[in-house]
């Protein structure tokens, strides 16, 4: 089953670690969410939208 253990990594480890490690809350689009789910998705969309090559070089 492919991104199983990605799903894991992010909606399971990382945003439990940082829903404990930032405990405020915010509104996004009417909802309140904590800010360990605003990080997480962030951190997400950072790892799938730059492209780290050989040479250390990133791209988007």
């Amino acid at each position: 089953m492919p991104g199983l253990t990605e799903e894991l990594a992010f909606r399971g480890v990382l945003l439990a670690l940082l829903d404990r490690t930032f405990t405020e809350r915010v509104r996004v689009l009417g909802a309140d969410v904590g800010r360990g789910t605003v990080s997480s998705s962030l951190v997400f969309g950072l790892c799938h939208g730059l492209r780290v090559g050989p040479d250390l070089h990133v791209a988007l």
